[in-house]
């Protein structure tokens, strides 16, 4: 199985619901849920947020740096 780091066209993309998979601190691939909308900005538009749901209580919100360092696809 190889993957591939998202980008910013797919993390732009995201929708509330959807599954994505993520390398995690320790560098194992996770999955978490996008829990709301992508959230960008008129006056900056490199300023990007992904919220992310992972776990039971966890919640965290990505940069679009640490998205496209963090989220990765799955190929084969």
């Amino acid at each position: 199985m190889t993957i591939r780091s998202m980008t910013k066209e797919e993390i732009l993309a995201l929708t509330p619901g959807k599954r994505v998979h993520l390398r995690l601190n320790d560098g194992r691939i996770g999955s978490a849920k996008v829990n709301g909308k992508v959230r960008t900005w008129k006056r900056d538009p490199s300023r990007v947020e992904v919220p992310l749901k992972y776990g039971l209580y966890e919640y965290c919100t990505f940069s679009l740096s640490e998205a496209l360092a963090r989220l990765v696809v799955q190929e084969g």
